[in-house]
Parts: C-alpha cells; sequence; structure tokens
C-alpha cells in the first residue's frame, strides 16, 4: 500500500515538472511538425458510374426474397488513362435515424456479397458490368446502396457510390393453386 502511494506521488511529481518547463524543451521537434508542408489535395476521379435495374417498376426497386436481384453498372472513364473497377458491394441499411452518438455502421442491416471484376475501362470508353445479390429478410424499407472501389492509372483508390436510393424487401407472391402454401 506504501508502495502505491510512494509512486503515485513521484508520478505527480514528474508530471508537475513537465507542465512548468518549457513546451519546446519537452517536446523536441514539435516547432517542425507546425512548419510541416502542406499536404496536396486527394485526387479527383473523372469517371461517370450510373446503376439501372431491369426489374424495377414505375413504383421503384423492390427486392424479392430469395429471387436474385441484378444491377447493371455503366462505368465511363473521362480521364485520359485507363481506370480500372476493382470490385462492387453492396449494403441495404435501416431507413430510420441513428441517434446522434451512435456509429454509422449500426444502421446496416446486411451487406451484400462483395465482387472483384478488376475490370479495365480505357479512356473515353464505357463498360456495363452487372451485379448480382440476393437476399432473404423480413419484409421492411431499407436503404440499397452500391460501392465501386476504382483505381487510376497513378495507383489512387477510389471509392464510388454508383446507386442509393430507398427500396423494399417483399416476399415472394403466392397463389392459391401452390402446393407449398397448404403443406405443414
Amino acid at each position: 500500500m506504501l508502495f502505491k502511494s510512494s509512486l503515485l506521488a513521484l508520478a505527480l511529481q514528474v508530471i508537475g515538472a513537465f507542465a512548468n518547463s518549457d513546451p519546446s524543451e519537452a517536446f523536441p521537434g514539435a516547432d517542425d511538425a507546425l512548419n510541416a508542408p502542406v499536404v496536396e489535395p486527394p485526387a479527383t476521379l473523372r469517371a461517370d458510374i450510373r446503376a439501372s435495374f431491369a426489374d424495377a417498376d414505375i413504383l421503384g426497386l423492390k427486392l424479392i426474397n430469395g429471387r436474385p436481384t441484378t444491377a447493371l453498372l455503366e462505368v465511363s472513364n473521362r480521364e485520359d488513362a485507363p481506370i480500372t473497377v476493382a470490385l462492387v458491394v453492396g449494403t441495404l441499411s435501416s431507413t430510420q435515424e441513428l441517434p446522434a452518438d451512435a456509429p454509422a455502421y449500426q444502421a446496416i442491416v446486411r451487406n451484400l456479397t462483395g465482387v472483384s471484376y478488376n475490370l479495365a475501362v480505357d479512356a473515353g470508353e464505357t463498360k456495363s458490368v452487372p451485379y448480382s445479390f440476393s437476399q432473404d429478410l423480413f419484409p421492411q424499407d431499407v436503404v440499397l446502396r452500391l460501392t465501386t472501389v476504382i483505381t487510376n492509372d497513378n495507383g489512387d483508390v477510389f471509392q464510388v457510390i454508383a446507386y442509393e436510393g430507398p427500396t423494399a424487401i417483399v416476399d415472394p407472391p403466392t397463389s392459391f393453386l401452390d402446393p407449398q402454401m397448404y403443406a405443414s
């Protein structure tokens, strides 16, 4: 017990010594950090990415449980050099507001499969990339987000949101003539 209190008293004296001393003596090189060169702004990507869904109707996109949904992503390269579509990933997120102190990942209902493509798109060219996924969740309203990871000729990596919008997860339609409906 005496050892712990003695150690605490010694630690307070050491901390107090640093608090009373000149900051440049306690932290050598602190002035160098303030005079550091300015970092270059991040690189920008000149490309257009659009997503379309063949199964969407005028009421919006509906994800049917157990059936694959296919998105067609069109990547148009406006760079002077080729770009590479590395992969496409997706998430289904809740439509409800999160509390202010909650991390953003808590809104994610389900992560969708990531698909690696490594597809080169030459300068001025447009290529289409299919992305299919399926889910089996309770019927609910969600936000679908499809993100593409693209690299340019310099090795810069960009995450570009290809699609983000509200959608509904629904059960497949049933018929009274369906024998599975009466099996127990």
